[in-house]
């Protein structure tokens, strides 16, 4: 069944007025570019103050002294009351915010810097103001990805049904102008379709013997660094609850494979 396609049409007197048009659709164009671009730059920023706050963060949290983060924190259980002007020393957000900050700024230091890169970013966190050295160095250490996507990558958020389908996508893959009447497919195709819907959804991607974006492409960063990975800041709760789900999911795997072989 082919696809209907829409066609624009306008007036002939404004078809025809194309010295006024063309420096209208020019102007626009330019307009846009220029938010386009501003729009980067912005979101190129956004993660840069996230890496340099989660530098931040990491020493300050390793400065204090066991059992009294929490009480760094504004929207905390516990509260500073060394003096009436307490609020102005807490800080602002959560801290699970706080964690997703350490998170970033960990991946990008252990993961994507030489080590000289990373001595160097931390001497910058650690100034109180950035020279223009420093933020010439920022932009050129700063990863493409958006601070969401980084986020996505790590597994600190889900992803939407939209960013889903892109992951589990090939991102050269065009959508096809006409679509020509779909055949039936064969028992042997339907399962292998399935079998890529299945790896697709728990591997983010269909290609074999790959992991993308995934729940579990988090857990092989987590295998990778024990020793500073999120797991260690989950409550006690979450903990047994992941640990029950993962119990059940041996067991399941187990029966799995005893019904293939």
């Amino acid at each position: 069944m082919k696809k209907s396609t829409a066609l624009l049409t306008t007036p002939s007197s404004v078809a025809l007025a194309k010295e006024e048009q063309i420096p209208t659709i020019n102007r626009l164009h330019t307009e846009a570019t220029g938010l386009a671009e501003e729009a980067r730059a912005k979101a190129n920023t956004a993660t840069q103050m996230a890496i340099i706050i989660g530098l931040k963060l990491a020493a300050l949290k390793a400065a204090t002294p066991h059992g009294q983060w929490e009480a760094l924190f504004a929207g905390g259980m516990k509260r500073v009351k060394s003096n009436g002007n307490h609020g102005s020393h807490l800080i602002d957000f959560d801290r699970r915010t706080a964690s997703k900050y350490i998170a970033v700024a960990t991946e990008i230091v252990n993961r994507r810097l030489t080590p000289e890169q990373a001595q160097a970013l931390q001497h910058i966190a650690s100034a109180a103001t950035l020279t223009p050295a420093d933020s010439s160095f920022l932009e050129e250490v700063t990863p493409a990805e958006t601070l969401r996507q980084l986020y996505l990558e790590m597994g600190i958020i889900k992803p939407t049904k939209k960013e889903l389908h892109a992951m589990t996508h090939p991102l050269n893959e065009e959508p096809e102008e006409e679509e020509e009447e779909e055949t039936p497919l064969t028992p042997a195709q339907r399962m292998a379709q399935k079998r890529d819907e299945a790896r697709a959804y728990w591997f983010g991607t269909a290609k074999p013997d790959s992991i993308a974006p995934s729940f579990l492409l988090a857990i092989q960063q987590e295998l990778n660094q024990p020793a500073q990975g999120r797991l260690h800041y989950l409550s006690k709760e979450d903990i047994h609850t992941m640990d029950d789900l993962v119990t059940q999911l041996q067991k399941r795997l187990k029966k799995l494979k005893t019904e293939i072989q």
